[in-house]
């Protein structure tokens, strides 16, 4: 396992990544095609619509319209004790609707999704199959048209956290137990559903199957800030 294929060698947590897309990475975009490859457990993203751009040394650019990167990873939480942790690096303005990053949503039940709220806001949000939710903000906005980094996660106490930039911003606890997909990931749209898409550029999209201590979510932000001029 690791992330130091193909023209960049990047530092991020590797304990528990099971899954990393970075475009800047030419093993995970060869910069042509419409296929991005998820650097540890080679699933695969097929993007529509999106396009490659040299900020940040690789990113993806999406329209807001009709750009999404439809993974074929399928992922589950599945106990109450279930961990994980989903980070972004993101560049936006202001966002016509409520848009997503990273989801994998439906109706119920979805895992985890990382929004990016029309007023600028970032939100983690899941819910379990009886309909019982949690949304966890970030209080400040980052429509920007700055370089930012979110993560979202769950640890083994149902505790929920949000973290931009390294710097945890909210918590909340709620037993949402065994939260079961059949849906894939998708990065850049809101699910399945025809709306939700996202304007900006994402850069990379880490997923760990373990809760991220906070030192080393700003270990992260630290060891990539460079790339985006922070």
């Amino acid at each position: 396992m690791g992330i130091s294929r193909g023209n960049i060698t990047t530092n991020i947590i590797k304990s528990g990544l099971v899954f990393n897309m970075d475009p800047a990475n030419r093993a995970s975009y060869p910069r042509t095609g419409t296929t991005a490859i998820d650097t540890v457990g080679n699933k695969t993203g097929t993007i529509s619509g999106a396009t490659f751009v040299s900020d940040g040394q690789g990113g993806f650019d999406f329209d807001g319209s009709d750009d999404v990167i439809t993974t074929n990873l399928i992922y589950s939480l599945s106990s109450t004790t279930t961990e994980f942790s989903c980070g972004c690096w993101f560049k936006a303005g202001t966002q016509s609707s409520n848009t997503l990053l990273v989801s994998n949503y439906n109706f119920t039940p979805n895992p985890f999704n990382l929004y990016l709220w029309s007023d600028g806001t970032c939100q983690g949000y899941s819910r379990n199959s009886s309909g019982t939710s949690i949304s966890v903000g970030s209080g400040d906005t980052y429509d920007d048209n700055e370089y930012h980094n979110f993560y979202y996660q769950r640890d083994a106490n149902n505790t929920y956290y949000t973290y931009v930039d390294g710097i945890l911003k909210n918590t909340d606890t709620a037993t949402l137990g065994a939260i079961t997909t059949t849906n894939a990931i998708r990065i850049g749209k809101l699910g399945h559903f025809t709306s939700g898409y996202f304007d900006g550029i994402i850069n990379t999209v880490q997923i760990y199957n373990r809760a991220l201590s906070a030192s080393e979510v700003l270990h992260n932000y630290n060891a990539l800030k460079g790339r985006f001029g922070l």
